[in-house]
Parts: structure tokens; sequence; C-alpha cells
């Protein structure tokens, strides 16, 4: 019984000590927004987006397959040599549509804005 107690006890600890030594926060879950038969949806991580780019990219896909139509890298953050890059990373952290204008709208972690012209495949930083 107190043998149990100690390892539980040793294992929320050690649960703690590795959240209090973390680098960053995960970036904040982007939900996917809709436009014309087109899901487009936050790719965050390298391993999952084909590049080694952490944060900014976007992927479109057909809503009636789920195919990747395209990606695009809206931003890319320079990286300091000798700094840990998972402290640099800049996720996007907002995404919406302007239906008006045929865009997407981005906000990152640092607060700027892009525009992404769905049509064009191109971003615009504008704040």
């Amino acid at each position: 019984m107190i043998r149990s107690a100690a390892i539980i006890g040793l294992c929320l600890l050690g649960g703690y000590m590795s959240s209090v030594h973390a680098k960053r926060k995960a970036p904040t879950r982007v939900e996917p927004v809709e436009l014309a038969g087109v899901r487009y949806a936050v790719d965050p991580w390298a391993t999952e987006n084909g590049t080694r780019i952490k944060g900014g990219v976007i992927k479109a896909h057909n809503l009636e397959t789920n195919a990747v139509l395209w990606s695009l890298t809206v931003y890319v953050v320079e990286q300091t040599p000798g700094l840990e890059s998972d402290v640099q990373d800049v996720f996007i952290k907002r995404l919406s549509i302007d239906p008006s204008k045929k865009r997407l709208i981005i906000e990152n972690e640092r607060n700027h804005t892009y525009w992404v012209d769905v049509e064009k495949r191109v971003s615009v930083h504008v704040l």
C-alpha cells in the first residue's frame, strides 16, 4: 500500500515537473473554415505539412473527397542560430473567411495579420 502510494506520488511529481520545464505551450487548435466547397485548415507541424516549417502553413481540402488540393506557406519565421527553435516558432492562432473578397484572414501568435487570396494562392502581410 505504501509502495503504491509512493509510485503514484512520483508519477504525479514527474508529470508536474515536465510541465514546469516545458519551453512553450502547444499551439492553440484552430478550427478549419469552409468556402465554396473547400475546407481550409491550419497545418502547424513540420512532420505533417511536408516541410521543415513549424507554423504558418495552411492546406486546402476538397470537401467531398477530403483530398488535399494545395498547401501554402503563409509566412516564414527566420530562426536565430543558437536559440532553441521551439521558443522561436510562431503558430497561426486564428483563421477566418472574408467571403466578399474570397480570401482567408489569418492571425498568428505575434498578432500579425495576413490575407490569403484563395484563387491566386498568395498571402499578403497586412498588419
